[in-house]
């Protein structure tokens, strides 16, 4: 077994295909947030309108709301008078009074696809990821072969569902309906490469790198994907060629210093961690894999000064609180506070075989072999491939004093890992 075993992830780099979702909610179907076009009419109602489209595009948001009640005055039902009022509400950050705009909204045009696009953007500001997806998926019946409702739907899929396959199906609808738009590709590319259909992420991001050579984000998935495949040489150059026009752009860092931890250059992948800690400080993934290149050095102090880093970002971070207690079985006085961490990380990942290992063995070092075993038992449960499980299985049968199953479980361990040397020497020792 390793003494500085570190779990390890490939971090990818969140969908950000979507704008702040809070601040656009009421983009027409045919156009982009930036600009909206005022339409030509001379109902009274529509001409009140477009004088809140000028405001808006003022930023003169008490004008905008003027204008907007104005219209609503000559008609009550007018669709996109109401959405105004809600995206004013949203830039004020009045999110109750935009959610009650909304509503209106849907109560007076259910068969509207802006309004159900706008309610379910509003939804995933608010973090009601699936009350937001009927909506989403409505926009997008609603209004068949139009870019918009897919983007949002894919983006919802890949950010917020966990749902790779559902996202690549969606931005596939969007690229259908618009070939030459950037971010479909790019969301395109980033579902394929979380599918594991390298050529074909690769081939998507190259496409919408060819329609927005001046944006970092498809550079940045191809050296994901580049990244994914072991191609170290190209994925060093997407990231370095990313940092030449974004020097201080920590995606771009955490992806350069993925590389060099993938060739185990850990000292150089650790001075792009911290480069990215400092420039993005809320990052988390930046302060965990900074202390999973510290530990790798065997810095545990700073390791886990780092860990303690990402958690305070990120308390949900599994991750981190396993690596914590990895290093705290390897110091006796630390036992007790290893046994804390590592429960931490099974209570948020209770199905990670690996999780379950560490807290097992954290248990052994703590002097608890009853649980230890059990814990250890569950984790080949869900995962018996790995050599380290089953030693720890072994020492544990041997401080129960059940030499039988402790020559088992180390021989299960060489079975699947000839070099083990610590499941080698621990046969030799009952020999």
């Amino acid at each position: 077994m390793r003494k500085n075993r570190i779990m390890r992830t490939i971090g990818g780099l969140a969908l950000l295909v979507a704008t702040n979702f809070t601040h656009a909610i009421v983009i027409p179907l045919d156009q982009i947030p930036d600009e909206r076009a005022p339409a030509q009419t001379t109902r009274p109602a529509d001409l009140a309108y477009n004088e809140g489209i000028e405001a808006i595009n003022r930023k003169d948001w008490s004008a905008a709301r003027n204008a907007f009640a104005r219209s609503l005055q000559h008609d009550p039902r007018h669709n996109e008078a109401l959405l105004g009022m809600a995206h004013v509400a949203a830039q004020q950050d009045k999110l109750k009074e935009a959610e009650d705009w909304l509503k209106k909204a849907l109560a007076a045009n259910p068969q509207s696809a802006a309004a159900q696009l706008s309610w379910g953007r509003f939804l995933v500001a608010r973090q009601r990821y699936a009350d937001a997806e009927p909506a989403l998926k409505k926009a997008a019946t609603l209004a068949p072969g139009t870019v918009a409702p897919a983007l949002a739907l894919g983006d919802l899929y890949s950010s917020y569902l966990n749902d790779p396959k559902a996202a690549a199906e969606t931005y596939r609808q969007a690229v259908a309906a618009a070939p030459e738009h950037a971010g479909a590709r790019y969301g395109l590319g980033m579902a394929l490469l979380a599918l594991g259909q390298f050529p074909d992420a690769e081939a998507a991001l190259k496409r919408a790198l060819e329609l927005t050579s001046d944006n970092p984000l498809p550079r940045l998935g191809l050296g994901r994907v580049y990244l994914a495949q072991g191609r170290h040489g190209d994925a060093m150059k997407a990231f370095n060629d990313v940092l030449a026009s974004h020097r201080n752009l920590p995606a771009a860092l955490i992806g350069r210093g993925d590389v060099h931890f993938g060739q185990q250059n850990f000292k150089a992948a650790s001075q792009d961690f911290e480069q990215a800690t400092r420039l993005a400080p809320q990052n988390a993934e930046a302060y965990l894999k900074l202390g999973m290149s510290l530990q790798a050095q065997q810095k545990n102090a700073a390791a886990e000064k780092a860990y303690l880093s990402a958690i305070r970002v990120d308390p949900k971070l599994a991750l981190a609180y396993n690596n914590l207690a990895w290093m705290a079985t390897q110091d006796k006085t630390r036992h007790k506070q290893g046994v804390t961490w590592a429960e931490k990380a099974v209570s948020l990942a209770p199905e990670t075989a690996e999780y379950l290992d560490t807290l097992g063995w954290a248990y052994y070092r703590a002097g608890q072999a009853a649980q230890a075993r059990d814990t250890l038992q569950r984790a080949l449960a869900k995962d018996s491939r790995s050599a380290d499980p089953h030693y720890h299985l072994g020492m544990v049968w041997l401080a129960l004093g059940n030499t039988a199953e402790a020559r088992k479980s180390f021989n299960q361990a060489l079975a699947i890992r000839k070099d083990h040397a610590e499941a080698r020497a621990a046969l030799a020792r009952l020999d």
